[in-house]
């Protein structure tokens, strides 16, 4: 938290301005991902009640860009227009530069969290997550880090390679110097970055299927905001939704026995077929906020 009861979220910026364009190109996308964040309500400070209860608070946020080179002229202008476009946003952004002797950011360390900062969140079927012990893996250091939703699934981190995808492994995260926390609110707002830009709900009798071209539908049980605002539109009643494969994404209303019944057609379709990539056969329903 920082001063004036702001939540703080700090850019590190260890390039120089050999390459103005390109360097300002880096630092709108680091912005891009956060107010990704901050839009999707990934970003929320976090207090006790008076019965002990973790709460949740909307809190104004400030973005610190911390620089190890002096802002050319092109930077200042640059900084000059986001200011006034995140405005909106009740963000403040403030800037920091510190000499490159001053700034402890090892070129290791520079690569990790250039890595990190391009995961996306991908749900994968808890059953698919075995101990390291049973896995294979060398070291805890080489497995991947994943968090457990208790119902079923699994958050993973995938980085694309260009001609495969990488899972964010704990070593990634010990190099980058990122914890857990981090690492998944920058892999949710890259993937609500995705949905914004490829997410398309098509309506096929009572039920409602999301299109995404393949990899990320499924991983869309994420994103609280295109339940509880975007796709609120499309389901009077509660949230019921399947994804038997990463690919298969469907929702309806709970409340309508129609609805339901072609959801569980979409479970057995995909029982009968050879899909890739399969998930739960379960359907799942949006009870206070969570999938369950």
């Amino acid at each position: 938290m920082s001063e004036s009861g702001r939540i703080l979220l700090t850019i590190a910026d260890d390039l120089n301005w050999s390459d103005e364009s390109q360097h300002i190109e880096v630092l709108q996308e680091k912005l891009n991902t956060y107010l990704a964040a901050i839009e999707s309500g990934q970003v929320y400070d976090m207090a006790s009640d008076a019965a002990g209860r973790v709460v949740l608070h909307s809190t104004p946020v400030a973005i610190e860009i911390v620089a190890a080179f002096p802002w050319p002229r092109a930077g200042a202008e640059f900084l000059a227009q986001v200011k006034q476009a995140i405005a909106g946003y009740g963000v403040k952004l403030t800037t920091r530069v510190f000499p490159p002797s001053q700034v402890e950011v090892s070129p290791a360390m520079i690569a990790a969290r250039e890595f990190c900062g391009r995961a996306i969140a991908y749900l994968k079927p808890s059953g698919s997550a075995p101990s390291v012990a049973a896995s294979g893996y060398p070291t805890e250091e080489d497995a991947p880090v994943l968090r457990d939703l208790a119902n079923g699934l699994v958050v993973a981190y995938l980085v694309d390679q260009g001609d495969h995808f990488e899972f964010v492994q704990y070593h990634h995260l010990r190099a980058a110097d990122v914890d857990e926390d981090t690492m998944h609110g920058l892999a949710v707002a890259n993937l609500a970055l995705h949905a914004r830009e490829h997410a398309q709900v098509v309506s096929t009798g009572d039920i409602f299927a999301v299109v995404s071209g393949g990899n990320f539908e499924a991983s869309y049980l994420l994103l609280d905001n295109l339940w509880d605002e975007d796709w609120r539109e499309f389901v009077a009643g509660p949230f019921a939704a399947v994804v038997p494969a990463r690919d298969v994404l469907a929702f309806g209303d709970r409340e309508s026995p129609a609805a339901i019944a072609q959801l569980r057609a979409v479970i057995a379709r995909a029982g009968a077929g050879k899909i890739d990539h399969r998930l739960i056969d379960a359907m799942l329903t949006r009870v206070d906020g969570r999938w369950r």
